[in-house]
């Protein structure tokens, strides 16, 4: 079984799972799984993403507008990767960063790199990535 009903719907209920991370079910489930011991497949892509082949027609606005929080989709999805990674003691071989810690710089750059040109005219996702990274010392995969 990949899931013990009862043991998950206990984590998802439990009054100490975070707010931020009851809008972040797709890593709650992908966190719990692999608590589990669940593999996952990677099916490889298959053409351009940006031609549009192999991809969902996107509303770029909706898609960067976290409609839950005063806080941005992907805020959200790193705090709770962070504390999925501590609870379930999981994805050890990777560096999560604690957002609510970053400077107001960081956080422009974070909010660019997430947003695109909607949220940082004159500054490319590429270029945001790469400062970002260089203050968190970190490389890009």
């Amino acid at each position: 079984k990949f899931f013990n009903v009862s043991e998950f719907v206990d984590f998802v209920t439990d009054k100490e799972l975070p707010s931020y991370a009851r809008k972040s079910d797709d890593i709650v489930i992908s966190g719990y799984l692999d608590s589990r011991n669940v593999k996952k497949v990677v099916i490889p892509l298959q053409g351009n993403w940006s031609a549009g082949k192999n991809s969902p027609k996107l509303n770029t606005i909706a898609s960067s507008t976290d409609a839950l929080s005063s806080q941005g989709m992907h805020q959200n999805a790193m705090m709770t990767t962070l504390y999925m990674q501590r609870h379930f003691r999981i994805w050890q071989n990777f560096t999560f960063y604690n957002v609510s810690q970053f400077s107001e710089e960081m956080m422009e750059l974070l909010n660019c790199e997430a947003g695109g040109r909607f949220r940082c005219p004159g500054l490319s996702k590429a270029e945001a990535t790469e400062k970002l990274d260089k203050l968190l010392n970190a490389t890009s995969l």
